[in-house]
C-alpha cells in the first residue's frame, strides 16, 4: 500500500512557505514515526561517522512542473544528443567505447550528466545511449583492477588521444558507475569498484557546442539532473525531508516500511508578477 500526499509549496511569502513545511512535516510524523528498526536505506557503516541525511535511490524522485519541462528540455537538446552534435569526441570512436578516439575526460563528463537525467526521466532511450558506456567500462577491467583505455595513439587535431591511463577521468567513470547501480542494483559496479580500489590505493555565453573549452560542453549536462536527485533524503530514524524545493514526486519507503508518494507542488511569485 503507498500513502500518497500532495504538498504545495508557495513562495508568495515566508508565512505560506513555513505552513507548508509544517504541514510536510506534520503529515510525515504521523504515519512514520521513528522507530528502532534498522534504517530503510544503507548508512554509512562502522567506523564511518553515520549521515544525517541518506541520498535516496536514482529515479525514486521525479521532476514535475517546470522542473519537469528543464529536464525534457535537456533530452531534446545537446544533452541528448551530443553524441551527434559533438559526434568527433562522442561518436563509437570514443577510447570509452573501446576505439582509437579520445580517451580522456570528456566522454565520461558527459555519462555523468546523461545517466541521471536517463534514469530520472525514466527513458528507454537515453537509458539505451548510456548502457554501452557502462558496459564497456565494466568489462575493461584488468584482472590487476585497471579499467578503462590503456594504449595511447598519435596526436589527431580535436581529440586526446595520450594519457590513457591516467587516474582523473576514472574518478569520473566511477561515479556514474555509482550512480548506475543507485538505478539498477548492479552489483557488478560494487565487484569492479572493490578491485580497482585494490589495486589502486573562457566565456559566459555559448554559441555553438565548442564556444569555450571543449570540456565544459562536455560537463555542463549535470546541473538539472543532480539538483533534481537531492530534493529529498531519507534520514536514519526513517523519516524523508525536502532539502531543497522544486515541484517533485518521490516514493519512499518510511517508518516500518512503509510505501509513500508525495507529490510537491512549487509557485514562485515575484514582486510584480
Amino acid at each position: 500500500m503507498i500513502k500518497t500526499i500532495l504538498i504545495n509549496t508557495r513562495m508568495k511569502n515566508f508565512f505560506a512557505f513555513s505552513l507548508s513545511f509544517v504541514l510536510l512535516i506534520y503529515s510525515l510524523v504521523t504515519i512514520a514515526q521513528p522507530s528502532d528498526n534498522p534504517s530503510n536505506y544503507q548508512n554509512n557503516r562502522s567506523p564511518l561517522i553515520s549521515k544525517p541525511f541518506i541520498e535516496l535511490p536514482l529515479g525514486a524522485i521525479s521532476p514535475e512542473g517546470w522542473l519537469k519541462d528543464q529536464l525534457v528540455r535537456q533530452k531534446n537538446g545537446m544533452t541528448g544528443h551530443l553524441d551527434e552534435v559533438y559526434e568527433k569526441v562522442m561518436g563509437k570512436r570514443n577510447g570509452w567505447l573501446g576505439g582509437d578516439g579520445d580517451v580522456w575526460e570528456r566522454g565520461s563528463y558527459w555519462i555523468d550528466g546523461l545517466l541521471p537525467l536517463a534514469y530520472i526521466l525514466k527513458d528507454d532511450a537515453l537509458i539505451a545511449k548510456v548502457k554501452p558506456w557502462v558496459e564497456w567500462a565494466l568489462k575493461s577491467q584488468q584482472p590487476d583492477g585497471y579499467f578503462g583505455p590503456s594504449v595511447d595513439h598519435a596526436n589527431e587535431p580535436g581529440l586526446q588521444r595520450n594519457n590513457a591511463r591516467d587516474w582523473g577521468p576514472k574518478m569520473v567513470v566511477l561515479k556514474f558507475l555509482q550512480q548506475y547501480y543507485s538505478a539498477t542494483q548492479d552489483e557488478r559496479v560494487s565487484h569492479h569498484a572493490r578491485n580497482f580500489n585494490t589495486a589502486y590505493e573562457g566565456t559566459g555565453q555559448l554559441f555553438g557546442p565548442l564556444t569555450g573549452y571543449p570540456c565544459c560542453t562536455s560537463n555542463m549536462h549535470q546541473g538539472w539532473p543532480k539538483f533534481t536527485q537531492n530534493l529529498w533524503y531519507a534520514s536514519a530514524d526513517n523519516v524523508i525531508s525536502a532539502l531543497v524545493y522544486a515541484p517533485s514526486k518521490v516514493k519512499a519507503k518510511v517508518g516500518k516500511g512503509i510505501n509513500v508518494e508525495i507529490i510537491e507542488f512549487t509557485v514562485v511569485k515575484y514582486k510584480d508578477k
